[in-house]
């Protein structure tokens, strides 16, 4: 929420308008006026939840993003997993995948692995 704030929900990421004006305009007129709006699917919307699951304290699940999307996300994303891990960047805890201290301090890097690795399978 606000002037120039970005969301991504169930696959759609947008950005709100940078006018403060337009903004608050739109808002009293019970819209939010977007600046941007993008429909992402398939690799590129998993890696965006990947990448906004890390984040959180408690990471992202592998499982339910499987589940989710129908295709086994961890076999998919073997290789940026692998190579984070074994960086020391990502830890696996039961389910999930956080980021380690290290990781948050290079949270970054993390994000661009994963988005790179999406871009590069785009249409796969």
């Amino acid at each position: 929420m606000g002037v120039s704030a970005a969301s991504f929900v169930n696959g759609t990421r947008w950005t709100n308008t940078p006018s403060p004006g337009s903004y608050i305009t739109g808002v009293s007129l019970g819209r939010v006026p977007r600046a941007e709006e993008e429909h992402l699917s398939g690799i590129r919307a998993i890696s965006e939840e990947i990448v906004l699951g890390l984040r959180h304290r408690d990471g992202v699940s592998l499982p339910e993003l499987s589940s989710r999307y129908g295709c086994s996300v961890e076999s998919i994303y073997d290789e940026p997993l692998t190579l984070l891990s074994g960086s020391g960047l990502i830890s696996f805890h039961k389910d999930r995948v956080t980021l380690t201290r290290r990781g948050l301090l290079f949270s970054d890097t993390v994000s661009s692995k994963f988005l790179h690795f999406a871009e590069g399978r785009v249409g796969v």
